[in-house]
């Protein structure tokens, strides 16, 4: 499905959170938001607020809750047509996915951020905020969930990852590919997101404190006693396994005994591209454990903390892996 972008804007609403976005050079972010659009060039009418300015390694949830609820007090202002958010690019897709899940509109909110600092030659930043700004105040984009604009592609929060450390194309969405892309026409969708989102997600609204989960990263040789660790003040475990989430034998008796004792543990994947199907070659009934489909495991980790919030036992909480 191709939808072309009416590019008739209204005003959007850019919310400055920092990352390199607003960095000079390899400093801490200072450039203010009013600088940076001065080389975003675009029709549409703009209003900005500078609500953080950090690095995005030091994004907390806390953070998290504090700009979902801003961004919920602007999208009642009805002569705003979206919202972006200019995000450090490590945590960027953490807290595209959170927003996602919590903010119950259907109005267009797009983060975007940059791999190169503002007094770069190649800055990309301009471009990307550019692209930003023009989605966000676009009606096709109405309805879509939460966007990431980057590296002239329209990416879902839900799939889209951080797969480089340098390069301009450094995000992508694995195995779903891109929603669209922006071309000189302007941005157009070639999908739409499939899984449940914003005004139809069971999280929409949410506002409270998210328990403690915890992520376990699978190697040749991993044994139990750093997972017994992490679990402890933890109310859930996502495991990065290997390949399929699998769960080498000497970490199956402390999952089964934490499972047992009621913890949540949730089998994602180290590689960036799979899906974890649940009863694949590790079984999933009987160890109490929870299959986190195609979702990386920073972004398991965050249905996981909604679903723990929200009191959901595991057989809903699989039920919610399987649809978001």
């Amino acid at each position: 499905m191709s939808r072309a972008v009416d590019r008739e804007v209204q005003q959007v609403a850019v919310i400055a959170t920092g990352g390199t976005i607003a960095q000079l050079g390899p400093h801490a972010p200072t450039v203010p938001i009013e600088e940076l659009l001065r080389s975003a060039d675009g029709p549409t009418a703009v209003r900005t607020e500078q609500l953080f300015q950090i690095p995005s390694p030091d994004i907390t949830p806390e953070h998290w809750r504090l700009l979902a609820r801003r961004i919920r007090e602007i999208q009642s202002d009805a002569e705003i047509a979206g919202v972006v958010v200019t995000h450090g690019t490590d945590t960027l897709e953490e807290t595209a996915y959170y927003l996602h899940l919590t903010i119950g509109s259907a109005k267009p909110v797009v983060l975007t951020g940059a791999m190169r600092p503002s007094d770069a030659l190649d800055a990309d930043g301009p471009r990307n905020l550019q692209c930003a700004i023009e989605l966000a105040g676009s009606r096709a984009a109405v309805g879509a969930g939460v966007l990431v604009a980057m590296g002239d592609r329209i990416e879902c929060a839900r799939d889209v990852s951080k797969r480089r450390t340098s390069t301009s194309d450094a995000f992508g969405s694995g195995l779903c590919g891109a929603l669209g892309y922006f071309t000189p026409r302007g941005p157009s969708f070639e999908r739409l997101p499939a899984r449940r989102h914003t005004i139809g997600s069971r999280f929409a609204g949410f506002d409270g404190a998210l328990p403690e989960i915890g992520i376990l990263y699978s190697f040749a040789g991993a044994g139990a006693e750093a997972l017994s660790r992490l679990a402890e003040p933890a109310a859930g475990i996502v495991l990065a396994g290997t390949g399929n989430g699998n769960v080498p034998t000497s970490l199956r008796k402390t999952i089964a005994e934490l499972t047992g004792r009621g913890k949540a543990v949730v089998r994602s994947s180290r590689t960036n591209a799979a899906t974890v199907v649940r009863g694949g070659e590790f079984n999933d009934d009987q160890a109490g454990t929870i299959a986190a489909g195609s979702l990386n495991p920073q972004k398991a980790r965050v249905l996981l903390a909604l679903a723990l919030a929200q009191g959901l036992g595991r057989e809903a909480i699989q039920e919610v892996f399987d649809e978001y």
